[in-house]
């Protein structure tokens, strides 16, 4: 029986140290896990991400970039209209060529004249407000109707009255068309060259070559 509170008081002295433990489990229970400050780390990764895209949002130039789209759709509407109309232009001068080889000079003449208007009343408002649309089909119908107009003056001289196509000036024979003889074949023409100053209708340098070089065409198939 001695021994029996000895027992007991090295076991009250075991329980009295051992007591402490729970609350160290405790703490180390509140204490951050990795886990835990990773979740901090992505969560402040989130809240700038989002304040860095919104202040880039606030700094996109909408009216810049609003007003560059309308001037697109502008210059496409344009640029689809020039278009149109080039091909109507080009056809008549196109056709004036051919009326000319048929020896209607009359037909020819009110052939380059609808050329003419066209450019200046619908095609050259267009290439005034949008100066690159010249390149394309604008530069098409300008070295057409040069060709047109080349060739018509080589045949009957700039007036296309015959001072020196032969033509009799009485209006009997298209006015001015390169007559011919009884036996069909075609006399002298006046092969007058007619320079850029002598075009109603202002021509850059390359439309007035691209002009000249095709006229030397329609000269071969004319002889």
């Amino acid at each position: 029986t001695g021994t029996s509170p000895e027992g007991s008081g090295d076991g009250d002295g075991e329980e009295e140290e051992e007591a402490p433990e729970p609350e160290l489990k405790r703490m180390k229970m509140d204490s951050p896990t990795p886990m835990d400050e990773e979740g901090k780390k992505e969560e402040g990764e989130g809240e700038g991400g989002a304040a860095a895209a919104a202040s880039a949002t606030s700094t996109i130039p909408r009216a810049e970039l609003d007003a560059l789209r309308l001037r697109f759709e502008r210059r496409d509407e344009l640029r689809e209209r020039l278009i149109k109309r080039c091909r109507d232009a080009q056809r008549a001068a196109k056709q004036s060529i051919y009326a000319l080889h048929r020896d209607d000079a009359t037909g020819a003449t009110g052939l380059i004249a609808r050329c003419e208007r066209v450019v200046r009343e619908d095609l050259n408002p267009i290439v005034e407000e949008e100066p690159w649309l010249r390149y394309g089909s604008y530069g098409c119908v300008a070295e057409e109707y040069a060709e047109a107009k080349l060739f018509r003056a080589w045949l009957a001289g700039k007036e296309g009255g015959g001072d020196g196509g032969g033509g009799d000036g009485d209006g009997g024979r298209g006015g001015g068309k390169a007559a011919k003889t009884a036996g069909g074949k075609a006399i002298e023409p006046s092969g007058i060259l007619l320079t850029p100053d002598d075009f109603p209708l202002p021509l850059t340098p390359e439309e007035y070559l691209g002009g000249l070089c095709d006229l030397t065409g329609e000269i071969g198939r004319y002889a």
